[in-house]
């Protein structure tokens, strides 16, 4: 049995947001506001995480494990055995075979149809309706493999060079993202925050940035 990596778990209803905020405000002039210190910054959340917020790890789960699958798989760790293995696939084909009954037996599309139909379409016998691209793959992939080989020359590229630059010197600076923000413009991109969501890349939920302080 392969198990996952362990992914952090945090028990956000049992945070003391207070200890947080504290500890995040005592460390963070140490800090430089860079774009270069942001690892050094969500791992300053985290460690205030850590020391705030009760955590754990998501465990893997195998359908119709019990605690009898335990013991033989543990002896069969020990002796090594086929016997064991046999056991222990028995069992569970055994406890998927009730798991089938009893959601067959509590089928009622009366009372409870959506759940019902959603299990005969996860069966495969509701027929989803296709309908066929109009372009093919194999176009998609000729235009690309032709695409890729464009081999420009040395005047080519200066004067596409140059026109790009004609045009981006003709360009209003109309972006929002080249334009400063104050304290008010952050405060509204906090409140519009949704917490519940998603940990990024960086593993930083939305509620430590809400709770800095």
């Amino acid at each position: 049995m392969i198990d996952k990596p362990p992914m952090p778990r945090w028990n956000l209803r049992k945070a003391n947001w207070f200890a947080f905020s504290k500890y995040v405000e005592e460390n963070i002039n140490r800090i430089k506001p860079e774009t270069t210190n942001y690892i050094r910054y969500a791992k300053l959340l985290k460690t205030a995480a850590k020391k705030s917020i009760s955590r754990g790890h998501r465990h893997s789960y195998t359908p119709c494990w019990m605690e009898e699958c335990d013991v033989i798989l543990n002896e069969y760790e020990k002796v090594g055995t086929e016997v064991n293995v046999n056991r222990l696939i028995g069992l569970l084909d055994e406890e998927r075979r009730k798991g089938w009954l009893k959601a067959m037996d509590n089928l009622d599309f009366t009372h409870s149809s959506r759940e019902s139909w959603s299990l005969l379409m996860k069966l495969g016998t509701a027929q989803p309706s296709y309908t066929e691209s109009k372009v093919s793959p194999i176009d998609v992939s000729n235009i690309l493999f032709k695409t890729s080989n464009i081999k420009p020359n040395k005047y080519e590229k200066t004067k596409i060079k140059y026109k790009y630059k004609t045009i981006l010197d003709r360009c209003v600076e109309r972006s929002e993202m080249m334009q400063d923000f104050n304290v008010a413009d952050i405060e509204i991109a906090l409140s519009l925050l949704k917490n519940g969501k998603a940990a990024g890349v960086d593993g930083v939920l939305p509620e430590f940035i809400k709770h800095i302080g």
